[in-house]
């Protein structure tokens, strides 16, 4: 990814730019459980994807999602809460990816409060939303999200079914990475249940 990030500062490409930066490295570095590193490629990136597409677009919304996220994993939750208010505000309506986003964000703030109904109300319009669009890997990992803020409040049960859904979802299409992260919750919940 950072091979690619060099190539793109050379010819120029700021969308693909934005994409590589916000969407793999953020990625990437939240899934090593690195947030402070993924709010860095995001605010990297963020003044670009902004002069590309102004205040609204989906690679915008998605820059937000894991800056949000990022914040809210690293505590900082106030922040966090300010920022969703912020990225919501210019989405539209039939901006379906947009609003999914933006609710998925809304869900990680929530849970952070301690609001468990109305973070899983906002799960489960994010993956409404994702699945009116077919997008098979952005359920998923929305999925995983959910699972692990359900396991966060003992929900062990709720959170196994998200997680076996997601692999059931990530498996046929050969998402590996996620379905490799999929079974470390499970394996996970299956050795904290034979502790207990």
């Amino acid at each position: 990814g950072q091979q690619t990030v060099a190539w793109l500062e050379r010819t120029g490409d700021g969308y693909f730019q934005v994409q590589t930066l916000a969407r793999a490295l953020a990625v990437y570095a939240l899934a090593r459980d690195d947030p402070v590193l993924a709010e860095q490629r995001v605010q990297e990136v963020l003044p670009l994807a902004l002069e590309l597409v102004g205040g609204s677009g989906w690679i915008v919304s998605e820059a937000y999602r894991y800056l949000i996220e990022a914040l809210v994993r690293q505590g900082r939750v106030d922040e966090a809460r300010r920022l969703v208010e912020f990225a919501g505000r210019d989405v539209a309506e039939e901006n379906l990816y947009g609003r999914a986003l933006v609710g998925l964000a809304r869900a990680l703030v929530l849970a952070a409060e301690g609001d468990r109904g109305g973070s899983s109300e906002r799960f489960e319009e994010a993956l409404d939303l994702f699945e009116q669009q077919e997008l098979t890997i952005e359920r998923a990992e929305a999925r995983i999200s959910y699972g692990r803020v359900l396991r966060s409040y003992g929900d062990e049960r709720t959170a196994r079914e998200q997680f076996e859904l997601a692999q059931s979802e990530l498996a046929p299409i050969g998402a590996t990475r996620l379905v490799e992260q999929l079974e470390g919750e499970l394996a996970s919940m299956a050795r904290g249940a034979s502790l207990s």
